[in-house]
């Protein structure tokens, strides 16, 4: 497996797979205004992996740097394609059953990190994710 796939098959397994098992409660109502959107981006990812949307991941809550290393991930899968949701689709058959919550977001300017929770079944773990805002949207730019 090439070492680009591998990382990114690790970020979204880890952070965007929603499981069967998540809870109905919101992270979302725990902050307001600007916030309250970053949290929104982390409680939609998790939503649209449960839901295996890989396309609403890339089209709406991806940074385009992020789509564009899923696009050249992409060219490496037997397709030869460019297509982002392809190469998310890949990653997501590899995800396990997670329930994200988000605890903490900061905002600088055009910038956000979400502080998320998961619990994986095994082991909880605490993921920083790092946003970004294109155009009015927040989306998600990485992992730290």
């Amino acid at each position: 497996m090439p070492a680009a796939r591998s990382a990114l098959t690790v970020i979204l397994a880890a952070v965007v797979a929603g499981g069967c098992g998540a809870s109905d409660a919101s992270s979302t109502e725990d902050f307001k205004g600007e916030d309250r959107a970053v949290a929104q981006v982390v409680e939609d990812l998790q939503d649209a992996g449960r839901r295996g949307d890989a396309k609403r991941m890339c089209d709406d809550l991806l940074a385009k740097p992020v789509v564009d290393r899923l696009r050249e991930v992409a060219r490496t899968l037997p397709a030869r394609t460019d297509d982002c949701a392809e190469a998310l689709d890949e990653s997501l058959k590899d995800a396990d059953d997670f329930d994200l919550e988000t605890t903490k977001v900061t905002i600088k300017g055009a910038t956000a990190t979400a502080t998320v929770r998961s619990d994986g079944g095994k082991e909880d773990r605490t993921d920083t994710l790092a946003l970004v805002k294109e155009g009015r949207n927040w989306k998600l730019a990485e992992i730290r």
